[in-house]
């Protein structure tokens, strides 16, 4: 039987993706898979961010550990970019890996001989919206840590608890100088929670707020089951799914299809009052439609974790909105120690399927890294 080249990227991915125990397991594991496997990498890796907060060291330190001999050296040529100094980067032939956040404009498709890149980030959209990038010949995997799963979830939580509990009002009366209890009227389970995006981290957010009792609806593009979540799939259902809402949480990625979702149209569904937490992608969002439902009533709150331009610019009328808490591209960070067992793993596998990938006609975004 003839696979093409995507379909057997699909079964790499496929062993790319940890086991049950693994996935649903905190503690991160570390292996020196140079002396466990005989693999060696395969060609330099690049690496380049444009604002992750973790130093370039950090990322080379946590990942070249895990291919050191027992002398205590690395087998790992790990190079970091710097767009001041591009020939600190030596000879672009020699890389086969890029581990990237926001690269510049047509570095990508500067490297010759690059067989996946491999995004410091759960979206990929950062990469593919470079015209220049070779989508149709180097594969771009996701960043899918256990860890920064867990951070969503967490962070859409006290999102929504935030909101519930009142919060927002009296951090206003502290600043007044007021001294007033408010009324909490509703109980989670009277409360809807819509979670737009059902896959690692949408799923994540969907249950904890579940397990806290609250009446939580997904939807997503296609059909998926999640324990005590209402699913919906389809544009067609998306209206319907946030009917009478009280909260919107976006953990879907950015495409053609998901840009402008967070629209008037969706919030005039939710119930009066409600409020949106972002922590998808800012494109998701249409800007002037926010702040028109803030001001009308329709929405009471939004929070705001990513934005079309990053960082917000100091002009952005978001700042003196008093019904927007901002949050600079925190719900879930990437730890450099927590994701370097997952990036190291991808370079073997690459370097083992090295052939493979050399006759690849078409990416493929696999959904662990």
């Amino acid at each position: 039987m003839m696979f093409t080249a995507a379909a057997m990227l699909m079964r790499i991915a496929k062993d790319l993706r940890p086991s049950s125990a693994a996935a649903n397991s905190n503690t991160t594991t570390h292996t020196d898979l140079s002396t466990s496997t005989g693999v060696q990498p395969s060609g330099a890796v690049l690496y380049y961010s444009a604002q992750w907060s973790y130093p370039a060291e950090a990322w080379k330190r946590a990942v070249c550990d895990l291919f050191r001999l027992e002398g205590g050296s690395t087998t790992l040529d790990f190079r970091c970019f710097d767009p001041a100094h591009p020939e600190t980067a030596g000879n672009l032939s020699e890389i086969h890996y890029a581990l990237v956040y926001g690269a510049p404009a047509g570095l990508l498709a500067k490297l010759p001989n690059l067989r996946a890149t491999l995004s410091i980030s759960a979206g990929i959209d950062h990469v593919l919206s470079d015209p220049t990038y070779p989508r149709d010949t180097v594969p771009v995997l996701r960043m899918t840590d256990q860890h920064q799963i867990t951070m969503m979830g967490h962070f859409a939580v006290h999102r929504v608890l935030d909101h519930h509990r009142e919060m927002p009002a009296y951090r206003r009366q502290q600043r007044q100088q007021v001294y007033r209890r408010i009324n909490t009227e509703l109980t989670p389970p009277e409360i809807a929670v819509l979670v737009l995006g059902l896959g690692h981290m949408g799923r994540e957010v969907a249950c904890k707020l579940a397990g806290l009792g609250f009446q939580v609806r997904g939807w997503c593009r296609n059909p998926k089951t999640v324990p005590e979540v209402q699913c919906f799939t389809g544009r067609h259902s998306l209206l319907n799914a946030a009917r009478n809402c009280m909260y919107v949480v976006n953990v879907l990625p950015l495409t053609s299809e998901t840009s402008g979702i967070l629209c008037s149209e969706l919030f005039n569904q939710l119930k009066r009052g409600a409020c949106v937490i972002n922590i998808g992608r800012g494109g998701h969002l249409v800007e002037k439609d926010l702040l028109a439902c803030l001001e009308n009533g329709q929405l009471s709150h939004a929070y705001l974790d990513v934005f079309d331009v990053e960082p917000l610019p100091p002009h952005h009328r978001f700042w003196s909105e008093p019904g927007i808490d901002i949050t600079p591209h925190v719900a879930g960070e990437l730890l450099p120690r927590s994701c370097a067992s997952s990036i190291s793993e991808n370079i073997r596998k690459f370097s083992e399927h090295s052939q493979i990938l050399e006759r690849t006609s078409k990416a493929v975004s696999c959904e662990r890294l």
